[in-house]
């Protein structure tokens, strides 16, 4: 049945994997989400930005109404894959403002993340663009 002896046959299995693996790029695509990102709508007469670096650390400026008054907040941002083109993005307000805290749950789909907040941000409309 089997007429190789187990080294005569691996010699050339493990030469075909060498081969093939000498001519492969060993770096990873970067993750789709790293960049440049601003909003898809105007919030008043601004866009709001954000950045999300090689480490999937990064910052965001967002605009946003409270009744009458106009605000504007930075956030660090901590970006966790989950797969598929899903993230989830924790936003931690700089400064004294730790009750503008959230979390959103974000689905990447061809150059556009639509994402859901929680908290004080679930109404409020998280599409961004790349930039």
């Amino acid at each position: 049945m089997f007429d190789q002896s187990p080294s005569s046959f691996l010699r050339p299995l493990l030469c075909a994997a060498a081969m093939t693996t000498a001519g492969c790029n060993s770096e990873a695509a970067p993750d789709p989400i790293i960049g440049a990102w601003e909003s898809t709508e105007r919030i008043g007469s601004e866009l709001n930005e954000m950045e999300i670096e090689d480490d999937l650390e990064g910052e965001a400026t967002l605009f946003f109404f409270i009744g009458e008054g106009a605000f504007v907040a930075e956030f660090d941002v901590v970006v966790d894959p989950e797969g598929d083109g899903d993230y989830e993005l924790d936003y931690e307000c700089q400064g004294d403002c730790r009750e503008l805290d959230f979390t959103a749950d974000c689905e990447m789909r061809g150059d556009e993340l639509e994402c859901e907040g929680d908290g004080l941000w679930s109404d409020y409309e998280l599409e961004w663009e790349v930039e």
